[in-house]
């Protein structure tokens, strides 16, 4: 790079595109120097420096950015990533890598062979909670369960079932704690439902890890309010993650709960940060590429055993 200013693209300008955007103009050492969208409403929320364009190639084809964010569907990041790859353009990919585990492998095994650095951005290891969690085990400290719930009403995808979108959350925080992935993997249908909005579903997974801990989790598109709740119990007390609860994070132990504090920054900051010092420093790591093949692997099994495929 010709200066400390690590200059991005992006492809996708929708809801979620529009958060990078946002995000962007407000951090340091960080620039959007490309977009690629169809929007006609974007330029009221981008810099007029950047560069906009139609076609997500111009982007890929570009000799001045330095890296690639893509916040477009999965059916269609799978294309675009490729392509990215073999130019040797270093991405920011949303979750899930894929939607099946056959394209999650590929991607994974031509981003190691040409060495381009790829990040995932499953959003909740980048939250201060979770990363509290994780700092506060000790080498000492045995997690023996798992247990968490995740999802809405919604969205109802015709492409797709809900485990691929609400599974990666939950899965990548189980994996990453655990640092391993599972020996046994189960799931059944705890409801299904054809809705006026099309087909719903939860889900509870069940998983044993080679440590001897084990997981359970509630997934769907059936719940009545948004759900993000992440508990680990250990051999003395539980940490619980309740995203959308007043009191976000606390330990429990011997019916004696304490609230514990931590710097409450957006998640979508420390993945860019993350993105952008990856690229500066050549330093890939943490960017949890080999995660989300494991995590594509477990939803396509779980969804054979409930009868998805």
């Amino acid at each position: 790079m010709g200066s400390n200013q690590v200059k991005l693209g992006l492809v996708g300008a929708g809801r979620w595109g529009q958060n990078y955007i946002q995000t962007i103009s407000t951090m340091d050492g960080v620039s959007l120097q490309r977009v690629a969208t169809r929007n006609p409403d974007i330029q009221r929320i981008i810099s007029p420096e950047t560069l906009i364009s139609d076609e997500w190639l111009e982007l890929v084809d570009a000799k001045d950015i330095d890296g690639l964010i893509l916040a477009v569907p999965p059916s269609v990041q799978i294309k675009i990533a490729r392509t990215a790859i073999i130019s040797g353009l270093p991405l920011l990919l949303e979750k899930p890598l894929a939607l099946d585990l056959k394209s999650a492998e590929k991607i994974s095994s031509l981003a190691k062979e040409k060495e381009v650095p790829v990040l995932i951005d499953h959003i909740y290891l980048f939250h201060p909670a979770y990363e509290k969690i994780k700092n506060q085990l000790n080498e000492t400290a045995s997690i023996k369960q798992i247990f968490s719930q995740g999802g809405s009403w919604g969205p109802f995808r015709a492409d797709c079932s809900p485990l691929w979108d609400w599974a990666p959350h939950d899965l990548s925080m189980c994996f990453d704690l655990l640092d391993e992935t599972p020996c046994a993997i189960n799931g059944v249908h705890e409801r299904e439902e054809k809705t006026k909005e099309g087909y719903g579903e939860l889900v509870v997974i069940s998983l044993e890890f080679p440590s001897g801990a084990s997981a359970e989790m509630k997934i769907g598109n059936l719940m009545k309010s948004k759900t993000r709740r992440f508990q680990v119990k250990l051999d003395e007390g539980e940490y619980v993650f309740d995203n959308f609860s007043d009191r976000k994070l606390i330990y429990n132990c011997n019916n004696s709960v304490k609230e514990i504090t931590f710097i409450d920054d957006f998640p979508l900051n420390r993945v860019i940060s993350t993105f952008i010092n990856g690229i500066a420093k050549n330093d890939n790591s943490g960017f949890g590429l080999d995660l989300a093949v494991e995590v594509c692997r477990t939803i396509s099994e779980v969804e054979r055993i409930v009868g998805h495929a």
